[in-house]
């Protein structure tokens, strides 16, 4: 049994709890049965009860529990002596968030007040099966027995205890803040943000994987000054696929503990994941204020941490989805769709502000024979291969797709007809330069190059694609393996 607790509303049901337990209540037994009855309303639960432990006759008590029929009091007592299985016993000594008993179906939180035991929490699902929870739910169901702990021992807490409360709802309001993006740079900036607001860490630093150079990178961080910066030259190597590996971050904030152990309480240093895997790391400290971080400041920089980790990882597959739609599957260039897209841009830039630039359609020359001798994964491996080259050789601002078989278009953007032929053999080159096994009459890949200049605001993406189109056909009639520019004549 899963028990699914609603993140939107657990601020609120812990809000409602500590209303219960204000110190001015004067009936403590009435707050419990509140509490109870409020947790049975909100959870899919057979029973929940609240057991409290005499630590002077050494027994627990059944105090008050909720089910189907209602809320009453049933005082159970049961001694320690008579638990042969040592079960109530362990509880007292646990220092786990909370303990399941798959026997019985239930899950039992310990009432922890200022380090003293008070009882336990008990939830019960279906007998005989387990009772598992995630770790959203186990924050808030460990909030909700300090509450109760808090009131059991000292009713002075609770008003500390309101101010953690107001911290976890603003928590979960960024968390629904969150959810409302899928812009990696926003998200980022929105949690490191929080971490600072919320928690009232004077930094945040926030740092990534790069999976290609296997190093860990120092990205951005957020301070008291509330200010979002990029982290300058800060960049370790680190193997995340290394079970050996060593965190040199971690090892960095370790030397400085060892050479002052004040740092110790000013510095937390956090992995983040997503699905087992590292996605990240976060450092948070108050080097500038000098306050010690407390364990709710660590517990709750945990909970958001989690679910900042996820968010991200989601923002990521949410990006991935959007590359593939826009890329070709095997050589990493722009699909049609997309290049079209950006040639209609192109020629409303030229219509506008007279922005030159040219199109090139190029052609492997012989590309059915080579496949048809070859087979169609050689004849993959070479599409990927001019694709490859194709990158190498475009600028930044200009783009390169496939646009179908073994034809490529490029757009090169602030460009002349006397610097696109220009390209285009640099081009060449590099394509004639693929290390592959060729037929006996030939000794390189060679490509069939044409190209057009948009040099009139008559001109459509259709007509210019036919003017390069022509000049490609010139090419592959003048004996491939050559660049022709488009001329009317």
């Amino acid at each position: 049994m899963f028990l699914k607790i609603d993140r939107n509303v657990h601020y609120e049901l812990l809000n409602d709890i500590i209303r219960f337990f204000r110190p001015n209540q004067k009936d403590f037994h009435d707050c419990i049965k509140n509490t109870l009855r409020l947790l049975f309303k909100n959870l899919d639960l057979k029973e929940i009860a609240v057991i409290l432990y005499d630590n002077n006759q050494k027994h627990y008590t059944t105090r008050t529990c909720a089910d189907k029929y209602g809320v009453n009091e049933n005082l159970v007592t049961t001694n320690i002596a008579d638990d042969p299985d040592g079960f109530y016993a362990k509880l007292i000594n646990t220092r786990s968030k909370y303990i399941s008993d798959p026997g019985i179906g239930s899950l039992f939180f310990p009432l922890i007040s200022n380090g003293i035991y008070a009882g336990f929490l008990w939830l019960h699902g279906n007998e005989g099966t387990d009772m598992t929870i995630d770790d959203v739910g186990v924050f808030f169901m460990g909030q909700c027995a300090d509450i109760i702990a808090a009131g059991v021992l000292d009713m002075s807490a609770f008003l500390y205890k309101s101010r953690d409360i107001r911290k976890l709802e603003s928590i979960f309001k960024a968390m629904i803040d969150l959810n409302s993006t899928l812009e990696l740079d926003k998200l980022i900036s929105s949690a490191l943000k929080n971490m600072v607001e919320i928690l009232e860490f004077d930094r945040v630093k926030y740092f990534v994987i790069d999976d290609d150079e296997k190093w860990i990178k120092g990205i951005w961080q957020y301070d008291f000054l509330n200010k979002l910066k990029p982290i300058a030259e800060e960049k370790y190597a680190f193997s995340p696929d290394d079970p050996f590996a060593v965190n040199p971050i971690e090892v960095k904030i370790r030397k400085a503990i060892a050479a002052s152990p004040e740092v110790g309480n000013l510095l937390q240093f956090h992995t983040m994941k997503a699905k087992e895997k590292i996605i990240g790391f976060i450092q948070v400290d108050n080097l500038f204020s000098c306050q010690y971080l407390t364990d709710n400041d660590i517990n709750y920089l945990g909970l958001l941490i989690s679910y900042v980790s996820q968010a991200l990882e989601n923002a990521r597959l949410y990006r991935q989805i959007e590359d593939l739609a826009i890329h070709d599957g095997l050589t990493g260039l722009y699909n049609s769709s997309y290049f079209h897209g950006e040639l209609g841009k192109a020629i409303e830039a030229y219509k506008r502000y007279k922005s030159n630039f040219c199109l090139v359609i190029l052609d492997i020359d012989h590309f059915k024979n080579y496949n048809d001798r070859n087979g169609h994964l050689a004849g993959d491996q070479l599409l990927r291969l001019v694709g490859g080259n194709i990158r190498k050789c475009v600028r930044r601002n200009d783009v390169a797709g496939r646009y179908g078989g073994d034809e490529f278009v490029i757009l090169l953007r602030e460009c002349d007809e006397a610097a696109a032929l220009n390209f285009a053999e640099r081009l060449a080159g590099l394509i004639r330069a693929i290390p592959v096994k060729m037929e006996a009459t030939r000794s390189s890949v060679t490509v069939s190059v044409g190209l057009a200049s948009m040099n009139s605001a008559d001109i459509t993406a259709k007509i210019l694609f036919n003017m390069a189109d022509q000049a490609l056909y010139k090419a592959k009639e003048s004996g491939r393996n050559r660049i022709i520019a488009y001329s009317r004549n």
